[in-house]
């Protein structure tokens, strides 16, 4: 008969040049009954002393009864020793990221391979939100360390990220109220699941969030090959609060959708590590501040929409950086200054872009020249109601993919430009121009067009008239 007792050690902050042997091992104790040899006998009490004596020692170091639960003592020690943040964890967020390379292995990937869960998290969080009870960074450590339930191994690259993207999403769950999500949110005994099949039809994961489920299977998260690619929280779930900065470790993430929440705060630098990015959707939330610089090293971003938030300031003029842009929606907010001259930039050419959308925001001065040259594939332009000014320019006429053109309730004036045609953009169906201060006639080659104009300003084209 055998009676076994096991329990793991978890890696504390403590001198490892001591006991750096028993880092992040687990230690079986057997007590037999039975030996079929003295030999035999002789080994296994040795091996079972020496184990006792290992355990009585470790115990009494880090406050731990026999089975590895933690008594309250413990519990406070434990946690005092998770705020001594080694030298790893003290790096700043800047350096941090400065080390994510072109790989897509992030730099906490690389260093903490054969570390422990708390090496991890200290080098993907910063140590002022660890040490913060109240923090989503604290509770979402808390959670893994002391509630998750799943298995993983921090012995190779792919072990340490997945035990990054769990933790990231867990600071994420906390970072946006999860626990007063609609739908999916974490089970508890006062909150059973209810993430059943008709809410999770349309999703990879059905999952709740923070479950003992490997994490592609949580609500809204798509994987490949056991990496997120995707978050799909959209569709009114109540996300409050901020996205947090640990974002920027899911390097691989493509599709990022957070339509109809009521995220704030800012735009999180750290999303320009998100180097595979695809698809960006924040539609209708409450982000504010301006958009970040570092949204423009996004090189494989072809969806950016932000529309109907409270963003400001002038938008960055980089956007020739992102040559797979095709559809720019960036409406219903606060934005000023003068339109970016590289979002129609030549070098490179920004032909891919199909759609923008400007309307509703602050903008001012005209159109600049590098749009009529820089967006042969233009179908839909959207500049409705801003603070724009100037002529159309004869150059308009590279537009010949345009569809519709909204340009209505702003400052432009002059003529239209005969170039304006049918027969320069064959696909034209409608232009907006009313409330502006355009003179003239509507030139010939719009016939065919749909043209709602200011009757008092603008004389409809010859061919019109009766």
């Amino acid at each position: 008969m055998y009676r076994i007792v096991s329990y793991r050690i978890v890696r504390h902050d403590i001198d490892m040049k001591k006991i750096k042997k028993y880092h992040n091992l687990t230690y079986t104790v057997f007590f037999t009954h039975k030996y079929n040899s003295r030999k035999k006998r002789n080994f296994k009490i040795h091996k079972m002393l020496r184990s006792l004596i290992t355990a009585f020692l470790l115990v009494n170091y880090l406050s731990l009864d026999v089975f590895g639960a933690k008594t309250p003592e413990s519990r406070l020690i434990s946690r005092n020793l998770r705020r001594k943040r080694r030298n790893l964890g003290k790096k700043s967020k800047k350096e941090s990221h400065d080390g994510d390379d072109d790989d897509g292995i992030s730099r906490c990937t690389k260093e903490t391979v054969y570390g422990s869960v708390e090496e991890i998290i200290n080098c993907v969080s910063s140590e002022v939100d660890l040490e913060n009870s109240d923090s989503a960074q604290a509770k979402a450590a808390d959670w893994i360390l002391d509630k998750d339930k799943y298995p993983f191994s921090t012995d190779s690259e792919e072990g340490v990220y997945q035990v990054i993207q769990r933790y990231v999403l867990a600071v994420y769950y906390y970072s946006t109220g999860g626990d007063t999500w609609i739908q999916c949110k974490a089970v508890t005994n006062d909150s059973p699941s209810d993430c059943d099949a008709a809410i999770t039809r349309f999703y990879t994961g059905r999952d709740n969030f923070l479950s003992a489920a490997d994490e592609c299977y949580w609500f809204s998260i798509g994987c490949q090959n056991g990496i997120v690619t995707d978050i799909r929280l959209a569709g009114n779930n109540n996300l409050t609060g901020t996205i947090p900065p640990e974002i920027g470790e899911l390097v691989h993430l493509e599709d990022l959708d957070l339509f109809r929440n009521d995220i704030g705060g800012q735009i999180p630098s750290e999303i320009g590590n998100l180097k595979k990015l695809k698809f960006m959707d924040a539609t209708l939330n409450a982000f504010t501040g301006t958009i970040p610089d570092t949204m423009f090293e996004l090189t494989e971003l072809s969806h950016l929409d932000l529309k109907a938030n409270q963003l400001t300031g002038s938008l960055p003029d980089k956007f020739n950086r992102l040559s797979d842009l095709k559809f720019i929606y960036l409406s219903k907010n606060q934005f000023t200054g003068s339109l970016p001259s590289s979002l129609g930039g030549s070098v490179p050419m920004m032909s891919n872009v199909k759609i923008i959308s400007l309307t509703e925001n602050q903008f001012t001065g005209p159109i600049p020249d590098t749009w009529y040259g820089g967006l042969p594939n233009l179908e839909t332009l959207d500049i409705t109601d801003n603070s724009l000014t100037g002529n159309l320019s004869p150059e308009i006429k590279n537009w010949g993919s345009l569809r519709v053109l909204f340009m209505d309730k702003n400052r432009f004036s002059g003529m239209l430009p005969s170039e304006l045609s049918t027969e320069n953009m064959p696909g034209l169906k409608s232009i907006f121009m009313s409330d502006n201060n355009f003179t003239g006639a509507i030139p010939s080659g719009l016939c065919d067009v749909t043209v709602l104009k200011d009757d008092d300003k603008v004389e409809d084209a010859s061919c019109l008239k009766r």
